[in-house]
């Protein structure tokens, strides 16, 4: 079962959007925060939830006159959740849609790094134009309810040179990410393979197979893509030594640096946790080689 929780007031655009899921989702169950009046609404409104499988959070980031404090619902939470009901809680998929008069790159970027921080999926929807069917936003909405992903496939190259760790920087959206050498698969090649042609095409340096030390773990990101497309992407981390420091620069014109960084400078300046995890797993792979 589906839940969903508004925090938003409920006007014309919430109640469109609304009506439109409950008429395409079966066993779909709708909360408006602001209506739980007494303590039994809120106790049953709490027991129901650990019924769900999902749960999607509708928040407006407008005013602080339209939406209501989020952050109460956590509070409240920790209330009214024993030890065993907060396991069970913390089993359910999260989701967030913020509706935006605000849609611009800058947000979006916002939200998409706190989404791959925190592991929540967010959604920035912009209804700034009321005075439309928001047929597109509707089915934006539904299609991120219904898990509808692009899946890809990514590598990622992390490359030690004696104490220091191969790095890029990445132009999103404006911003500058500091993160390392990686991106998708091509048909017809391994994920090594991606890993070091990767590595070539951001930092002009040149990688081979003989200086893996290790394959890791994969892990999965999602985001929405520059055409308002959820994808679900997993990407392959490839432990590298090199010997030779070569010369690193920049290839790519989203690529605004590459070069080598002190392991600790890296790991408190890079811009995505997961990352920095999978570093501190490397590097303890290849101290002492």
């Amino acid at each position: 079962m589906k839940i969903i929780v508004n925090f938003c007031i409920k006007d014309q655009v919430y109640s469109d959007i609304t009506l439109f899921l409950q008429e395409n989702i079966k066993s779909l169950l709708v909360y408006n925060y602001q209506d739980l009046k007494n303590e039994n609404e809120k106790q049953d409104f709490y027991h129901n939830l650990l019924q769900a499988k999902e749960i999607i959070f509708i928040v407006s980031d407008v005013d602080n006159s339209r939406c209501l404090n989020y952050q109460e619902f956590y509070k409240q939470k920790a209330h009214y959740y024993n030890q065993s009901s907060k396991l069970k809680y913390s089993k359910i998929t999260e989701k967030i849609i913020v509706l935006s008069e605000n849609g611009s790159d800058e947000l979006k970027a916002y939200y998409s790094k706190q989404a791959e921080l925190y592991g929540v999926d967010i959604l920035v929807v912009n209804i700034k134009n009321n005075n439309s069917d928001l047929k597109y936003e509707k089915n934006l909405i539904l299609n991120f309810v219904l898990e509808e992903y692009l899946e890809e496939e990514s590598a990622m190259a992390i490359v030690f040179y004696e104490n220091k760790i191969l790095v890029t920087k990445e132009l999103i959206y404006g911003n500058e990410y500091l993160s390392l050498p990686k991106g998708h698969v091509e048909k017809g090649e391994t994920k090594i393979e991606t890993a070091i042609r990767e590595c070539f095409e951001e930092t002009n340096i040149q990688i081979k197979k003989k200086d893996l030390i290790k394959e890791l773990d994969p892990y999965e990101i999602r985001f929405i893509n520059h055409y308002n497309k959820f994808v679900k992407k997993r990407i392959y981390p490839f432990c590298f030594r090199i010997k030779n420091a070569g010369s690193p620069q920049t290839k790519e014109k989203w690529i605004v640096a590459a070069q080598y960084m002190d392991i600790n400078e890296f790991l408190k300046k890079a811009s995505y946790d997961n990352i920095k995890e999978m570093v501190i797993e490397a590097y303890e792979l290849v101290k002492g080689i």
